[in-house]
């Protein structure tokens, strides 16, 4: 009874002290929703979405039919705009008593030589008896590499989760890490791959619930920078009490040294505020990668989950940040949401190109699936970017669950959702910063590239813009604010063979992120330019 009042009580004080509701920004940042395929008489759920190293990009959802389930994957080309049917698991038996509750993907590899595509699944028997696997397939050709990764241990598997490196590969690893998370009876358990997801041998038990607990939603994240270039994996959980309460406890641990030393002491997270004691739900952790540390010379993370909202019967989201995650456990909260809003759902990205957060949920009351941005260090956490108070097109949403990950070429979110029909038949849905019929991306059809860099990045007063020609000639170089306001241009700027470099000055630029282009007529390059200022 406590926890309620306090979480009416913090809920109202949101409500008076929250300083990032919703603005309108126009134009539009996003395009026209594209269906990843359309499947009438299929039921359409449990989307999920990952990148690979050259911007491919792949999707999968559970599609029911006749009161029967599978599962089918899909590829992208051309970052998004068209899909094409990649893999449909022919081993899946077509068991009426079985229902796939989730399907999770992740890319590992920096070449197509050794580009994998790892694909992890759960699901139960008659809502009675769970399972899950994992298995890998060739990430260009979707052949079958190997069906079960985890044979020895699939039964009584609730929730999973995958995560790979992002290409900014921990010491140790060749080619590259990606990791398994799952809860499993009573305990929550991860395996983890040094060797680009050829084998997942390392097995750690994160934690152990005591009964009548049990751990249910898990999520999983990696971290990386300089200073930290051995890498950590980061695991917040769900464990609810069956014979009491719908919700429960969240809890989060990490990799207590490199990849191999197994984990810290979990740390329950809702109870750090009385306000959302035993009260969260559907948890999701993001941690900061990339070539940067924060400016505490260390990681920061952050960790969202459902809470109840006594203030309109539904519920809202509670926010935690950690600027010391790889030596400190020591989380603070922030707030993003409108509190008078029905909010739940979060999914969140770690965008490395401008060393930025991206949040995403289902704004309930309005029927919309914002999409906002904060920088790594936190700065005035309560205050976050609203790039769209919502990207999808229309609100015929129900149980939308988006889900976010960063394509490296385009350096931006890439969104998937479930939209409902008439019928009530799901949806998968997908949509991209620039997209289809936005001006910057009707302008710069062609722009994907990625033959080019600034460093530093992000920069302070001045950055150099490295980019690749293959002749002599010469350019108009553009800067943009992300809602397609032209900044500042050069008109014509002379390039050469091989690498070319430029001097862009930034003092004046108002702290963000940014958009350059590098136009020659014949070819345009475009790149991400994130600037802050001491």
């Amino acid at each position: 009874m406590k926890s309620t009042i306090y979480l009416i009580l913090f809920q109202i004080f949101l409500f008076f002290t929250s300083t990032t509701f919703a603005q309108e920004i126009t134009p539009p940042l996003f395009g026209q929703d594209i269906v990843i395929q359309d499947q009438p008489g299929y039921n359409q759920r449990s989307v999920s979405v990952c990148s690979a190293f050259n911007g491919w990009l792949y999707s999968a959802y559970i599609m029911d039919s006749l009161n029967v389930s599978n599962f089918k994957v899909f590829r992208s080309q051309d970052h998004g705009v068209t899909w094409e049917p990649f893999y449909t698991p022919q081993w899946w038996i077509w068991d009426p008593s079985k229902t796939l509750n989730r399907v999770d993907l992740a890319t590992c590899g920096s070449n197509l030589n050794d580009l994998k595509l790892l694909v992890g699944f759960s699901y139960d028997i008659f809502g009675t008896s769970y399972m899950g696997g994992l298995m890998r397939l060739n990430g260009v050709t979707a052949e079958m590499e190997n069906d079960c990764l985890i044979y020895d241990d699939q039964e009584d598997i609730k929730d999973i989760d995958l995560c790979s490196d992002g290409n900014y590969t921990a010491s140790g690893s060749i080619p590259g890490a990606v990791a398994f998370l799952y809860s499993q009876g009573n305990e929550v358990r991860i395996r983890i791959s040094r060797d680009g997801g050829l084998t997942f041998n390392e097995l750690h038990t994160i934690a152990t619930c005591t009964y009548p607990g049990k751990p249910d939603k898990v999520s999983l994240a990696y971290g990386y920078s300089p200073l930290w270039d051995s890498g950590k994996f980061y695991a917040v959980w769900e464990a609810k009490n069956y014979l009491l309460f719908p919700n429960g406890h969240i809890y989060y641990s990490r990799s207590e040294g490199d990849l191999t030393t197994g984990f810290i002491p979990p740390v329950c997270l809702d109870s750090l505020n009385a306000y959302s004691s035993y009260q969260g739900s559907n948890p999701v952790i993001c941690c900061q990668y990339g070539f940067l540390d924060n400016d505490n010379q260390n990681l920061t993370t952050i960790v969202l989950f459902e809470v109840p909202n006594f203030l309109n019967g539904g519920k809202d989201i509670m926010a935690f940040y950690n600027k010391e995650a790889t030596t400190s456990t020591e989380f603070i909260p922030f707030s993003f949401t409108n509190p008078e809003h029905i909010n739940q759902m979060p999914a969140t990205a770690f965008n490395p190109y401008d060393s930025t957060f991206i949040l995403t949920w289902y704004d309930k009351t309005l029927g919309t699936l914002p999409y906002i941005t904060k920088e790594m260090n936190m700065s005035n956490p309560n205050s976050w970017n609203f790039v769209s108070d919502g990207y999808n097109d229309t609100q015929d949403l129900n149980e939308p669950h988006p889900q976010l990950c960063i394509n490296p070429i385009q350096q931006s979110g890439a969104c998937v959702w479930i939209r409902e029909s008439n019928n009530e038949i799901g949806q998968a849905m997908y949509d991209f910063l620039y997209g289809i019929n936005t001006n910057i991306y009707d302008k710069y059809t062609d722009s994907i590239a990625s033959t080019s860099i600034a460093a530093p990045n992000p920069c302070n007063a001045s950055t150099i813009i490295i980019f690749n020609m293959s002749d002599r000639g010469k350019a108009e170089i553009a800067i943009y604010s992300l809602q397609g306001k032209l900044i500042s241009n050069n008109p014509e700027i002379e390039y050469h063979n091989g690498d070319n470099r430029i001097t862009i000055q930034t003092l004046n630029f108002q702290a963000g992120t940014y958009i350059y282009t590098i136009n020659t007529g014949t070819e345009i390059i475009r790149g991400k330019l994130c600037v802050y200022h001491n």
